[in-house]
């Protein structure tokens, strides 16, 4: 990649916690294989020809290990629990939009204040 990669694009990023402990553990017991999940989505993302518009990254730890296993969407900043490989279509399409459509599995969103976040969870 160069500085030219992304001149004219908007694109989000799709992280996938892979090789978090809790994640890649949660993972591994649900899909019997911790890259499962990040290869579906894209395989998904592919598919729906947004390769320049959505990339998905395999990661480590982001620190939300309780809800493992989680996605997280940038720009937006919005965490995700519980995103299975049977809903990788229609997970990207809502990704593509920022996620307002996985809002019943939104652990937390960066771009609103702390006293937001941790109203909406109670």
């Amino acid at each position: 990649m160069n500085e030219h990669d992304f001149d004219g694009d908007k694109p989000r990023q799709l992280l996938v916690c892979t090789y978090g402990a809790d994640c890649g553990a949660a993972l591994k017991r649900r899909d019997g294989d911790v890259m499962r999940l990040a290869d579906a989505l894209k395989e998904a993302r592919t598919k729906a020809d947004l390769r320049r518009e959505l990339y998905v990254v395999k990661t480590g730890c982001q620190g939300w290990c309780e809800e493992a296993p989680v996605c997280q969407i940038l720009p937006e900043g919005r965490i995700f629990k519980d995103i299975r490989i049977d809903e990788a279509d229609a997970v990207v399409q809502a990704m593509r939009q920022g996620g307002e459509a996985l809002n019943d599995r939104l652990v937390w969103d960066y771009s609103l204040p702390r006293a937001a976040n941790e109203k909406r969870r109670d």
